[in-house]
């Protein structure tokens, strides 16, 4: 039998709408709608339009659309959604927008949500974020632990740090100094959001849960830490699931 290649998830543009209201006045009756747009390549777009009666030709109809394209950044994508809402004279319900975002761009609602003190939305499985395009080539993390009086520190991929926060087990060396010699420590994460760090022959520098390192650095978007606002979005059921499981 031929040999199965595992297929890379495919990239797909996606909408959803955010608001669609039906509103009415003593004299009239109309519609609002606003959606936002993403495409294949994780540029955004907002959309909005008023659906009612023409006062040219007296028949109700949906007017010209509204919108607002070239959107990258989370918060940009939150003004032109604001603006917008604005322009239709409408509130975004944003408790209710920021999971539908999520749908189509975890990481954009999640900044939104950190931005303007709304819930986070849980983090998704890996493979949900290289399909949205979530993990643009943002760069890499970087953690430090204490121990011996001095800060050791270890870089990796934001994607190794999801897919160890999403429950992966990985382990990695490298080599410090200490008091004048060389050592190789271990870097071993249990995928239950914790990691020790051994060396020489058996030896423990630090063991804690991954809240408690004595540093998280990672890349920034709209002024947000990435490492930090994934950590945050791991939800404790959803650890307390992956410990009953091991």
């Amino acid at each position: 039998m031929p040999n199965r290649m595992k297929q890379k998830p495919t990239r797909v543009s996606a909408k959803v709408v955010l608001l669609h209201r039906e509103a009415f006045s003593m004299v009239d009756d109309w519609i609002d709608h606003i959606e936002l747009r993403r495409t294949a390549g994780a540029n955004f777009a907002v959309w909005g339009n008023k659906y009612g009666e023409n006062p040219m030709t007296g028949r109700r109809q949906w007017g010209e659309w509204e919108k607002v394209n070239g959107l990258k950044s989370p918060m940009a994508i939150f003004k032109a959604i604001e603006d917008m809402a604005e322009f239709l004279s409408v509130d975004v319900e944003w408790a209710k927008a920021i999971p539908l975002i999520a749908s189509i761009d975890w990481l954009t609602a999640a900044v939104i949500a950190h931005q303007k003190g709304y819930e986070i939305p849980s983090l998704p499985e890996i493979d949900v974020l290289l399909n949205q395009r979530s993990l643009r080539p943002f760069g890499h993390v970087k953690i430090g632990a204490i121990w011996g009086y001095d800060m050791h520190e270890f870089d990796l991929p934001l994607e190794r740090w999801i897919r160890v926060l999403n429950g992966d087990t990985w382990s990695a060396e490298k080599r410090y100094w200490y008091e004048g010699q060389r050592f190789k420590g271990n870097w071993s994460f249990d995928g239950l959001g914790s990691l020790s760090v051994g060396y020489g022959d058996g030896g423990q520098g630090w063991r804690g849960n991954l809240s408690g390192l004595d540093m998280i650095d990672g890349p920034k978007i709209d002024e947000v830490d990435l490492a930090k606002l994934t950590l945050s979005a791991v939800k404790p059921k959803k650890i307390k699931k992956r410990r009953a499981n091991t």
